[in-house]
């Protein structure tokens, strides 16, 4: 029995073919005088028998059996190479070998790739010398890394890469029993990966899940460039790299001989994703297979529709009808110019169908059906009938548009009449405002509540505008922190009936009410409502995306509160591309979802991935010129507390300060500058400068007493703050008679809150002042324990904790 060939083979197959098909006679002695393998030979001969024949390919020439391979190692276990010792040959391939090797260092174990050429493939030096030339300018967190190189001592290149852990791409899904959206994100990963190969002017020419790996940590990770290509037909021979890529997932220009570029590489995507949907390669190719079927149908055929033949248990063909068949479609044309022209428009039209968008491949996929129809019947079509395909083309094209408008129309109306709500909401908020006898001694927090609880009143419930503008008031409270004035309002407002003529603002002041009852850790009741509107999102999900998402950052808000960090972070970015969509246009909201990601991120102890998703969202809002917006400030904002939370003071001093100076411009005296001078003044505590702190919760105090209220949590920490300041500048009296009234206030409140923890460390603070270290160390314990019970929530806290215990330890050491 023979050997199946693999891609080595399959390319001396194809070389010799072209060389032998040309001959005239004397065949049997060229193939003689090549010295070719036996499984080589028998297919070459193969197809020369079948291209002797009319119709070529149509004849069918059974394959030569194939039997078992004895693979062998050029190196032995232990040998050295370079600075590394060979543990085990892991992988052989056409003209390489990868063994398991580990660095050659006493306190340092690193676990490698080493891939030298193998002894009878000298003639490809140059080849591999241009595979790790490309690899040394690749640096990706998909691709796997370039380690060194170097000439062993056998005088054979060699390369080291990172060695990845993993299983391939189509074994994990498997394994894991991947669902859809897992599916498409390693997918997405794999297109990043490929996108930044040719930014780098490199085509892979082999992508196939073979050479696709998830890592440990659930990463796709890009492996084997050995036949890639670069772009620029400068930078090297071609002539030198005709090795041809596994036939399953080759593009047809790659088997015929014709022009590779970028869009080879988006058929071999194509045809990776159809695995990952179906099950299954896209041809189907088994043992029996004949070589010539094989090739015919690669050639003059496109796969069937994925959903038609898929086989895999965890993904349903319902899931892959429609959208994904046409993704799929698109990226395997045979035609390179019909299919997609980036691997960014591949993976946008992936986003596109994970945001229930259009995709383009849909808006094509008519027309292009109707060319090849008459491309395949040219001569059979009568004019007549091909004028009707056209226009029949063009209808369903111009009535697929006409329905797109008329959604888009719907949004644009819903949104009309839900900002019109806001300006009638607002309007009577300013109304009042005029009136001095109203205004006197009152807060931004008193003057909403009883503004929007007098305008609720006199809403119409049968009006289909009431709902919208009950949402817009709600807002209007949670924006001063006023939780329980949103809910007494919108459980009021639905108690009338408002909303009963409007299910879409029904639906939506059902979502405002679960956000604030998980606010409120009242789970179960938020729980019921999400999971009701969700189900009428359902009805119109193009339409309700927008919807569709903040009920995604009301569940995430609930895990969070839950104490279930991770799933909370998870659910957050498997939909940031759906939220990034959605909320185009609305840099406010998605400024939000990126700030409330990153709280998330940052308490669960992943900095340096909340730091990614504030660059992410700084480069989005950057993008649509919103680079001081409020939304950007709040995320320069998070990135000061990263910095200090990694314990560089300086930095997030600097962010702070640039965020008070926008603010000051920008905002003026408001709710949103109060919390910043807040911020900026305690690490100026933190840092020992109390004096310019002192100046700026001067500014902050009667900020937050008049936009949020005097007695709120914000204004209370600015007040404790100031005692901090006071204490540190020896105004020890003033600092104490400051605390005893925030106590006083603090008794009366409920339940306990970060307020309660901080006051401990002010505390802490004059205990020391005073030389009481006993009570000092008392309140300390205090505050910790109050910290514990918070959770996560007080990790902003963690350096003024800090810095408290550095001071409680000197004292205890100057006793």
């Amino acid at each position: 029995m023979l050997k199946k060939p693999g891609s080595a083979e399959w390319a001396a197959i194809l070389d010799a073919f072209d060389h032998l098909s040309a001959l005239s006679s004397g065949r049997e002695e060229a193939i003689a005088a090549m010295e070719l393998l036996p499984e080589v030979e028998a297919g070459v001969r193969a197809m020369l028998a079948t291209s002797e024949h009319s119709g070529v390919l149509d004849r069918p020439v059974a394959l030569p059996e194939m039997g078992p391979t004895f693979d062998y190692a050029s190196l032995a276990p232990d040998m050295i190479v370079g600075s590394f010792r060979v543990e085990r040959l892991i992988g052989r391939g056409g003209s390489g070998e990868v063994y398991l090797a580990h660095r050659m260092r006493g306190d340092f174990d690193q676990r490698a790739a080493l891939k030298m050429l193998r002894p009878e493939a000298a003639s490809r030096f140059h080849r591999f010398e241009d595979e790790r030339r490309m690899l040394g300018g690749l640096e990706h967190p998909g691709i796997a890394r370039l380690i060194d190189g170097g000439i062993a001592p056998d005088g054979r290149p060699y390369m080291v890469l990172e060695y990845v852990e993993g299983s391939e791409i189509t074994a994990w899904c498997a394994a894991e029993r991947a669902d859809l959206s897992t599916r498409l994100q390693l997918f997405l990963q794999l297109c990043d990966a490929v996108r930044y190969a040719h930014a780098q002017l490199i085509v892979h020419r082999d992508l196939k899940p073979g050479n696709i790996l998830v890592d440990r940590t659930g990463r796709a990770r890009l492996l084997d460039f050995g036949i890639a290509m670069l772009i620029d037909p400068l930078a090297f021979d071609r002539t030198a790299t005709r090795a041809l890529a596994t036939p399953c997932y080759a593009a047809p220009e790659q088997l015929n001989g014709g022009k590779l570029s970028v869009a080879t590489d988006i058929y071999s995507l194509g045809a990776v994703l159809y695995e990952l949907l179906s099950g299954h390669d896209p041809w189907r190719f088994g043992e029996d297979d004949l070589w010539q079927t094989m090739l015919r149908r690669m050639l003059h055929e496109e796969p069937p529709a994925p959903s038609a033949t898929a086989q895999d248990p965890n993904v349903t063909r319902t899931q892959i009808a429609g959208d994904l068949d046409a993704i799929v479609g698109k990226a395997m044309r045979r035609s390179p110019a019909d299919r997609y022209t980036s691997v960014d428009a591949l993976a946008d039209d992936i986003r596109r169908h994970q945001a229930l968008q259009p995709v383009a491949a849909l808006s094509g996929s008519r027309a292009y059906r109707v060319r090849r129809l008459i491309r395949r019947n040219r001569w059979s079509l009568g004019a007549a009938a091909i004028i009707t395909l056209v226009l029949l083309a063009g209808v369903g094209g111009t009535a697929w548009q006409a329905r797109m408008a008329a959604e888009e129309r719907d949004v644009a109306r819903s949104e009309a009449a839900r900002l019109e709500a806001v300006n009638q909401a607002m309007m009577q908020v300013f109304r009042d405002a005029r009136d001095p006898a109203r205004i006197k001694k009152m807060s931004a927090t008193d003057l909403i509540d009883g503004t929007a609880n007098r305008l609720a009143q006199s809403l119409p419930p049968e009006s289909a505008e009431s709902a919208s503008i009950v949402a817009a008031l709600a807002d209007l409270h949670l924006m001063v922190e006023n939780r329980s004035g949103a809910r007494s309002l919108i459980e009021a407002a639905m108690a009338r009936g408002i909303g009963r003529n409007d299910p879409p603002g029904a639906a939506r002041l059902k979502l405002k009410l679960a956000t604030v009852l998980v606010a409120d850790r009242r789970f179960d009741e938020a729980r019921r409502l999400l999971e009701a509107v969700d189900r009428f999102w359902q009805t119109d999900p193009r339409r309700f995306r927008r919807e569709h998402v903040e009920a995604i950052g009301a569940r995430a808000f609930m895990l969070r509160l839950e104490g279930k960090r991770d799933e909370g972070i998870a659910l957050l970015m498997a939909n940031m591309a759906e939220a990034e969509r959605a909320y185009a246009g609305y840099d406010r909201d998605l400024a939000t979802r990126y700030t409330n990601l990153v709280t998330h991120l940052s308490e669960a102890g992943r900095p340096d991935e909340a730091l990614v998703i504030v660059r992410r969202g700084q480069a989005v809002l950057a993008g649509n010129e919103q680079q001081y917006s409020n939304g950007a400030l709040n995320l320069m904002r998070l990135e000061a507390g990263l910095a200090t939370r990694q314990g560089d003071l300086g930095a997030a001093a600097a962010l702070l300060s640039k965020v008070v100076a926008e603010r000051r411009a920008r905002a003026g005296r408001s709710t949103a500058l109060a919390v910043d001078l807040l911020r900026y003044a305690r690490l100026l505590n933190l840092q020992g400068q109390p004096r310019k702190a002192l100046q700026l919760l001067d500014e902050a105090l009667p900020i937050s007493a008049e936009h949020i209220g005097p007695e709120t949590p914000a204004t209370l920490l600015i007040e404790l703050a100031r005692a901090d300041a006071l204490s540190d500048l020896g105004r020890v009296e003033n600092a104490e008679r400051l605390l005893a009234a925030v106590l006083t206030r603090l008794e009366a409140q409920q339940p306990i809150d970060t307020t309660h923890a901080v006051s401990l460390l002010t505390r802490a603070r004059l205990a020391l002042v005073r030389r009481n270290v006993a009570g000092a160390r008392a309140a300390m314990l205090g505050a910790r324990s109050r910290f514990a019970q918070l959770g996560a929530a007080a990790s902003v806290y963690h350096q003024d904790m800090k810095a408290m215990d550095d001071r409680l330890s000197r004292a205890v050491r100057t006793r």
